[in-house]
């Protein structure tokens, strides 16, 4: 999260951008630990699902509900990838249709010995293509 007291030259280095989003996604790990139960890949698919929407957003979701009490989000989390245009019209984005499904599978995944790294830089390469 960029801060309005934060300031940046006009380029950062690669691991500039690495560790500060490093840092972002910490936060967000941090904030799945102390919302849910969760560990392994579900951990890491909420804190994606955080870091992404924000922790307030999840905080009033039924989202959180339905982690919480272990039911299937498969449908709720789908329906984060639509965005409102002036209009008032929903518009579905395939760009956060395809993040959703990323965390849909990251959740669903029995937990595999890919490292948090490794997740995060598949997720971010496959977002990016």
């Amino acid at each position: 999260m960029v801060l309005k007291t934060d300031s940046f030259p006009a380029q950062i280095t690669q691991q500039e951008a690495d560790r500060l989003l490093r840092k972002d996604f910490n936060k967000a790990i941090r904030a799945a630990e102390r919302l849910t139960d969760l560990t392994g890949n579900k951990k890491i698919a909420v804190a994606h699902f955080i870091f992404a929407k924000g922790v307030g957003r999840f905080m009033r979701s039924n989202l959180r509900q339905m982690v919480n009490n272990h039911q299937p989000i498969d449908n709720e989390i789908l329906k984060w990838c639509y965005y409102t245009k002036p209009n008032g019209t929903k518009v579905k984005s395939e760009y956060s249709y395809r993040i959703r499904v990323w965390e849909l599978e990251m959740y669903k995944r029995n937990d595999a010995p890919l490292n948090l790294v490794q997740q995060v830089n598949n997720h971010l390469f496959l977002a990016m293509n």
